[in-house]
């Protein structure tokens, strides 16, 4: 999985990525901001134009991964480019989640559900390389030779995704405080388990690029807009929610998820320089990853 983060053109494409869904969040607050009784089918337009635009990010997320994984087939490197085959079918579900919700006048539950799956697929490849290090680390302590304990990191970040796919699962509504609650606060618990295991990684000298601390940062503010998800659910939300205290709320939410993709957009175009600076890596070297 190193891979993507290393080829130049997979996160030029993830940059696209990000500017296209950092554009739909755009819309989106637009659409929020003009939700009043005199301009709500403008509102309406511009939140249905949001939501392909966020299709058409995670389309291009899709042809990031896809990128990556026909360079390893080009070297040769079959385990890696079956990896990374994996994540891209991960992220063609996320993609048909956000396509599906952008073709549904309303919420829509199959959305959040085929997302969660794609998710859950990033989990297992993290699971599966939380397995593999794990076993290369009992090899090598058997033969008396010291190495860090990558897979714990590994399984903490899985353990993150799962919590993380657990809540993408859930549909939240205007109409019920307690799904859109639930769904924030377990989406936050997730990121926040796939920040620390990003962050001790980097404290255990694993991540050196400069682009790891913007990708903390990132983050650090998709787990605040997800707790503000939660906040504003059991605040606003339910039959008795006003449309000036959903427009005000709402509002809050995606402009700090606005931030986030803005912060994770600025890492992706870090790694794009320090792709372009550095030789790529060789096959032997994504063998051994």
């Amino acid at each position: 999985m190193e891979h993507i983060t290393t080829s130049r053109t997979a996160m030029a494409l993830v940059v696209v990525a990000a500017f296209i869904y950092g554009l739909g969040i755009v819309f989106a607050i637009g659409g929020y901001a003009a939700l009043t009784p005199t301009t709500f089918g403008t509102a309406l337009g511009l939140l249905h134009a949001a939501g392909w635009l966020r299709a058409v990010g995670w389309a291009a997320a899709l042809a990031a991964v896809c990128a990556a994984g026909w360079e390893l087939l080009r070297r040769g490197t079959w385990a890696s480019a079956s990896e990374v085959g994996a994540g891209a079918l991960g992220t063609l579900l996320i993609a048909i989640g956000m396509l599906i919700n952008a073709t549904s006048a309303e919420s829509n539950p199959a959305s959040s559900v085929v997302g969660a799956v794609g998710v859950g697929v990033w989990a297992l490849l993290a699971l599966s390389r939380a397995a593999r290090r794990s076993l290369a680390g009992q090899e090598s302590a058997s033969e008396g030779i010291a190495v860090p304990r990558e897979g714990m990191l590994w399984l903490l970040a899985a353990g993150g995704l799962f919590v993380l796919a657990i809540g993408a699962g859930l549909t939240p509504d205007f109409i019920s405080k307690g799904t859109g609650v639930a769904a924030g606060a377990v989406q936050a618990v997730g990121v926040a388990i796939l920040f620390g295991a990003l962050a001790a990684a980097r404290a255990r000298g694993g991540l050196t690029s400069r682009a790891a601390p913007v990708t903390l940062a990132g983050l650090a503010c998709l787990a605040v807009g997800f707790t503000a998800a939660a906040v504003v659910s059991g605040a606003v939300f339910g039959p008795d929610a006003t449309l000036a205290g959903l427009r005000a709320g709402v509002l809050i939410v995606v402009a700090i998820q606005m931030a986030a993709a803005v912060v994770l957009g600025l890492s992706a175009w870090l790694r794009v320089r320090e792709a372009v600076a550095q030789p790529p890596m060789t096959p032997a070297a994504l063998r051994r990853a």
